[in-house]
């Protein structure tokens, strides 16, 4: 069995694990389910391919895969403006769509709220007294960002 075969052969079970998971019932914290199906994935399938005995270059595959879909899945999930407009734009086909009408269905819900609601059930803020505080979680991640941000000297916020 190849590295190849078996690194991506195993992330393609953890994306079905995953798929199955989220029909059946949609997990609260999506990030910590993710980890956790791809942990148990990779200790079953190292269990199962013993006698195979996988090489590491095959376990820092699917490692490499299953934190890059990790990493990426929060903008997967995310009822982005971009990917609004853009299915927006595929749906009107060749005849296309006026420039008016793009905007259309693009609230502050979609730009701000869901965001919030995002920070809220990942632990980062909560709501207390009609109020958005910051919990240590998220004072731990805002600090990781301004570190980075003087690190580049990106003074500006998206420079």
């Amino acid at each position: 069995m190849t590295s190849l075969s078996f690194g991506i052969g195993l992330f393609i079970v953890a994306i079905v694990i995953h798929i199955a998971v989220w029909r059946f019932r949609r997990p609260k914290n999506h990030i910590k389910a993710l980890v956790f199906i791809f942990v148990v994935t990779l200790t079953a399938g190292l269990l199962a391919f013993k006698k195979v005995n996988p090489s590491p270059s095959s376990v820092l595959l699917f490692i490499s895969l299953a934190l890059a879909y990790i990493s990426n899945y929060p903008a997967i999930e995310a009822d982005s403006p971009s990917v609004s407009i853009t299915l927006k734009i595929a749906d009107a086909g060749l005849s296309g769509i006026k420039k008016e009408e793009i905007g259309a269905g693009i609230s502050d819900d979609m730009l701000v709220l869901s965001k919030v609601r995002d920070l809220v059930s990942g632990g980062l803020i909560s709501l207390k007294e009609g109020r958005y505080i910051v919990n240590q979680k998220g004072r731990l991640m805002a600090r990781i960002f301004i570190l980075s941000r003087r690190l580049m000297k990106a003074d500006e916020i998206g420079g």
